[in-house]
């Protein structure tokens, strides 16, 4: 499995050093295999690297030293881990962890400049995607103090369904593998209450459940509560 047999290449932010290289240089990397629910990244540790998501989903969290968490974000094929590692100052990392059985391409920061220096695109790309995730958590800080907890439940239904949704005869599925309870701590929001609102949703028709499965029946009215 290399990258210019992957089926991510074309999204892919190692995708731009093929590309600029014209496939003659091939990143040095391993591939990595996680078991369901395995650790990749330690919350406080320096990562040695990035990762480049292949297959699978995780789940990025900080917590408190009383053993509470809070998931920061859903992450799947093509996403990125151990961004920290790219500013090579010792920066800490937010705990990653999979969902499901996972792949995950490894590059060791240690081969970042050389790789940069070949193609100088690949550091734009690297640039971009660190902006994004930067602009994306401080989206999120402002929600946490400006919406209500409908508009940010709102919110995080109709983000995971954008990336992880499949559209179906029921609705948009929310194909990924994480309870109610991930569901209100990625809200930032009471079990109890995403469970209330939730109900609210259903009753008006806007989500369907069967068994432990979520669907999006009307996204329009969830764009319409996140204000």
């Amino acid at each position: 499995m290399v990258c210019e047999r992957c089926p991510l290449r074309a999204d892919s932010v190692f995708g731009q050093f093929l590309a600029q290289t014209n496939g003659q240089m091939k990143p040095l990397h391993l591939v990595r295999r996680f078991a369901r629910r395995q650790i990749v990244l330690r919350e406080g540790e320096t990562p040695e690297g990035l990762y480049c998501i292949r297959s699978g989903r995780l789940k990025r969290s900080v917590g408190d030293p009383q053993g509470n968490r809070k998931i920061l974000e859903i992450l799947g094929p093509g996403d990125l881990l151990g961004v920290e590692s790219i500013s090579g100052n010792d920066a800490r990392t937010a705990e990653a962890a999979t969902l499901e059985a996972s792949e995950l391409c490894f590059f060791h920061r240690r081969d970042l400049p050389d790789m940069v220096e070949k193609a100088p695109g690949f550091a734009i790309a690297l640039a971009a995607y660190a902006a994004e995730r930067l602009a994306h958590a401080e989206r999120e800080l402002a929600d946490l103090s400006l919406k209500s907890a409908r508009q940010r439940l709102a919110n995080a239904l109709l983000t995971l369904g954008r990336r992880f949704g499949k559209r179906t005869p029921r609705g948009i599925l929310l194909d990924i593998p994480i309870s109610r309870g991930d569901l209100a701590n990625l809200a930032g929001i009471a079990l109890a209450t995403a469970s209330r609102l939730c109900r609210e949703l259903k009753d008006e028709g806007a989500i369907r459940t069967k068994g432990r499965q979520m669907f999006i029946v009307r996204p329009e009215q969830l764009k319409e509560d996140t204000g």
